[in-house]
């Protein structure tokens, strides 16, 4: 066989490690090292938030999230990952998932990701999410993308289900 030819099915051989690699994971998943551009205080306190995720090849894939301050009291509503929309459990709780959600805004920065409206158009059954939030001065902040993920979503979005399954859990258990 010709070193040229060789040399070529090397090459191809390459780029396909490479293009395969970079699809395998989240480029934008980097545990949070200082993303505190915002201390607590530069960030007013959270009256509403909600973060959902679907897609994939199953029926009631992914889950939705969202928490709103009434008075001094949370209102919650969580459809756990996987279960059809008729499981849906709204539910009031304490302020304290608000101030959660609040450090998560801050720890991974969540107010840069205003305006993330992001595709990858080459997956046809990719995961997509969604989140809003509003803070008790008026800022609000929206994103959502369908198999493309602004910085550090991973780490957030774990954060964000571990937040509100607790609170799931918690209220589940009193019951």
């Amino acid at each position: 066989m010709p070193i040229g030819k060789i040399i070529s099915i090397v090459i191809c051989v390459a780029v396909i490690v490479v293009v395969a690699l970079s699809c395998s994971r989240d480029p934008n998943d980097n545990p949070p090292t200082t993303l505190r551009h915002q201390t607590p205080d530069d960030i007013a306190d959270v009256s509403e938030f909600s973060f959902s995720t679907g897609g994939g090849m199953r029926k009631y894939s992914g889950y939705d999230f969202a928490a709103k301050t009434v008075g001094d009291k949370a209102l919650v509503t969580v459809r756990p990952n996987d279960e059809p929309e008729e499981n849906t459990v709204e539910f009031e709780t304490d302020l304290e998932i608000m101030k959660e959600l609040r450090t998560i805004i801050i720890d991974y920065d969540l107010l840069r990701w205003d305006g993330f409206d992001k595709s990858n158009k080459h997956v046809l059954d990719g995961k997509s999410f969604s989140m809003k939030l509003k803070l008790s001065d008026g800022t609000e902040a929206r994103a959502h993308g369908y198999h493309s993920w602004p910085k550090n979503f991973s780490a957030a979005e774990e954060k964000i289900e571990r937040v509100f399954m607790q609170a799931y859990e918690k209220r589940t258990a009193q019951k």
